[in-house]
Order: C-alpha cells, then structure tokens, then sequence
C-alpha cells in the first residue's frame, strides 16, 4: 500500500479511531490512572462500554461505505463527433474500492469558480453512474482533434477547437458547438456521489492528451 493509500485510510477513519481514544481515556485510562483498580467501577465501565457503540457503529457505517478512487493512467479511444470529425476522447477511469455501491455518481469540470458537469463514457450510465463493487466507469473529460475538415465557411476566421468537452448527456454532434477547452492549461475533474465521498483530482493539457496528478 502506498503511503497516500495509507493516508486516505486514515483520513477515512479518523472520527471512529477518535471516538475509540477518547471513550477509553475518559471512561478506562483517567480513573485507573488516578485511582488504580478501584477507578474502574461497575458504572462507568457501563457507561463507557455503551459509549463505545458510538465510535464502533461508526466504523462499521465507514467499513460498509463505497470508496471512489481516480486512476492515474488515463484511456484514449477515437470517437465520431457529428458526421465529418474524429476526436480522440480523453477518459478518467474512476474505481470503487468500497464494499457498496456508489450511487448517483457524477462528473464534473472545475476550473476557478465555473463548475461543469461532463459525462460517462457508457451512454446508459448518463446522466448520473452508478459504480459497483470493485468496478469502474468511463469519464469522457474531454476530446482532442484529430480529423476532419477545419476551415468551414460557416465559421470563417473562427477557429476549429482543438479540445472539446462534453456535456453531462454526451457529445454535441458540431464541434464548434462543443465546450471549446483549446486554451485551457489545466483545471480540475471532481467527481461526486450520492453516498461516497468526493474525489479530486489536478488535469494538465498536454499537447496530444491530459495528464492527472492524484491528489492525497
């Protein structure tokens, strides 16, 4: 396990290793500290093992939840956009490492204040994914250019974007109709569920296609 694995197991824990100390300190470590044997009374011992249900529902309620991880290797296939271009899709591979499945899962776009929702690869997985038990879906988080004519009457002196984004419900069938990404450097991808918690991850446009830092 990798030391950020082993932070984010932490991270996932804390409030139940927390729960733990405290109940034993309080109600176990203080009195026998102070008072020895005779500390531990047949009262408190009640007390704080019912106490103890609270930190320990609270581990099992964690231990049961899904877990969502995003890959650091990317996927790129060709797709069609509309009927005379060819991109190249950009996908996030977003991994449940839990033991329930994720629900309502969504994709979005986050650079500065702008927040846009993009959408999974695997149509019937749209708007909102569901990701189940050591599974994984497909973000489509963008698409860089790769065939088809650029210089279209239509939009003259304007020029074909070089990466598009999708909309959460799929590809616009025009590329100049697409959320134009050709002068963006980097931004975020964030990834939300109904009852996971959220992921994050750094994207950096490269010249041919993105690439992620993973964020602790």
């Amino acid at each position: 396990m990798s030391i950020a694995s082993k932070i984010r197991l932490i991270r996932r824990y804390l409030w139940a290793i927390v729960g733990f100390l405290v109940v034993s300190l309080f109600f176990f470590g203080v009195p026998f500290l102070i008072w020895g044997l005779k500390g531990l009374t047949p009262i408190g011992m009640a007390i704080g093992g019912l106490l103890f249900s609270i930190p320990l529902r609270l581990f099992w309620e964690t231990f049961k939840q899904p877990v969502l991880e995003i890959k650091k290797e990317i996927e790129i296939e060709e797709i069609p956009v509309g009927e005379e271009w060819t991109f190249n899709a950009n996908r996030i591979i977003v991994e449940n490492k839990g033991r329930s499945a994720a629900k309502n899962c969504k994709g979005w776009i986050i650079d500065g204040n702008n927040k846009k929702r993009v959408c999974w690869a695997i149509p019937k997985e749209r708007p909102n994914a569901t990701i189940n038990v050591k599974d994984a879906e497909r973000l489509d988080f963008c698409a860089y250019y790769k065939g088809g004519p650029k210089d279209l009457k239509s939009h003259k002196g304007v020029p074909l974007p070089e990466k598009i984004a999708p909309t959460e419900g799929g590809w616009h069938p025009h590329p100049y109709g697409a959320e134009d990404l050709s002068h963006r450097t980097k931004c975020e991808v964030l990834i939300t569920s109904g009852n996971a918690r959220p992921i994050n991850a750094e994207v950096i446009f490269e010249e041919d296609k993105i690439n992620l830092t993973l964020s602790i």
